[in-house]
């Protein structure tokens, strides 16, 4: 917790892999591991350092295609290696434009919520860091895990 506390105050500047020319709506599908809450509270983090959002959605029904526009938290479907990590996130871009964004939390992973804010970093396009102390830090939720 120290070391969230930390990044709140020290937060660097990012290096992006693309960024959105809209506001991407989020939406939270059955199954996803991830509760709403901890994604309202992630949104929320990435707004106080300047990110914007559209609406936020918890589905009964996600389609497996991923709609423009959508940061998208899904069914892990064992597609997420927890041995490697707790999440993913699949950024469909093109020309450095983000057009959608699909995110597996694992269930280990859902039970901490940086890793939920760590992976909406992601979907905004934000690369990993080597600041331990920062959010985006590649094993950060490991950090705050196991140390």
């Amino acid at each position: 917790m120290l070391l969230f506390i930390i990044n709140l105050a020290f937060a660097g500047d990012y290096e992006f892999l693309g960024r959105w020319h809209t506001l991407p709506d989020v939406t939270v599908c059955p199954n996803s591991n991830v509760d709403i809450d901890d994604v309202e509270n992630a949104v929320d983090y990435w707004k106080t350092r300047g990110h914007d959002f559209g609406d936020i959605y918890e589905k009964s029904r996600c389609d497996s295609k991923y709609p423009d526009g959508v940061i998208q938290f899904n069914d892990p479907k064992n597609e997420v290696d927890t041995s490697r990590s707790f999440g993913h996130s699949q950024v469909q871009e093109y020309n450095h434009v983000i057009t959608s964004v699909s995110i597996q939390i694992s269930e280990e992973g859902s039970r901490n919520y940086e890793v939920v804010v760590h992976e909406l970093g992601h979907a905004l396009g934000i690369y990993h860091v080597d600041d331990k102390t920062d959010i985006m830090y590649i094993y950060h939720a490991y950090v705050m895990t196991y140390f």
